[in-house]
Order: structure tokens, then sequence, then C-alpha cells
């Protein structure tokens, strides 16, 4: 479900169907909420829902 990008460190994540189809997705950020939803259409999402914030996860390394 996950992908990382060695050179960036940037996670992306990637449902896939039960045909074994990869289907492009986003995160959103839920306003009003800690929520952060996996979605296949943001436009989708926001109409139906509410607006949300796109946001990404990168991995870093951090050292002490």
């Amino acid at each position: 479900m996950w992908s990382a990008d060695s050179a960036t460190g940037a996670l992306t994540p990637t449902w896939i169907n039960t045909n074994g189809i990869h289907t492009v997705t986003s995160l959103v950020l839920v306003p009003g909420s800690s929520a952060i939803v996996l979605v296949g259409d943001v436009g989708i999402f926001e109409a139906t829902y509410s607006t949300g914030t796109q946001v990404s996860f990168t991995l870093t390394n951090i050292s002490s």
C-alpha cells in the first residue's frame, strides 16, 4: 500500500483493488478533526463531505 522514494523520503499511498490494479490516491486532512483519509478523488471528497487539505508524508533521518 505504501511506496517510499529513497532519494526524497516521500511516502506515496496506493490502493490495490482486488483485481490487482493499483489506483492513485491522495491523503486529505479533514478540517475540524485529527483525521487523515485516503481518497481516490479529492474533488469528489470535497463535494461530498467538505473541503480538505491535501497532505503528504516524508521520512526523515533524525539523529541525536
